[in-house]
């Protein structure tokens, strides 16, 4: 009965690890997608992906 509750106790934490790796990916990408925008807020992040971040230029018209 112990060995029982034991390999039910490991089989819940086991679905807990992979559920929060799965989400974590997920969030991951979303956070990825956001920067693709071309008016983010997170553009800096492709800085970290081992791209160059956008540099805007403002014209002045005088």
């Amino acid at each position: 009965m112990v060995r029982h509750e034991l390999v039910r106790r490991n089989k819940i934490i086991g679905y807990i690890v992979i559920g929060a790796i799965i989400v974590g990916m997920a969030y991951l990408a979303y956070w990825i997608l956001l920067a693709k925008e071309p008016n983010s807020r997170f553009q800096n992040i492709q800085k970290f992906r081992g791209g160059q971040a956008p540099v805007e230029v403002i014209y002045r018209t005088v």
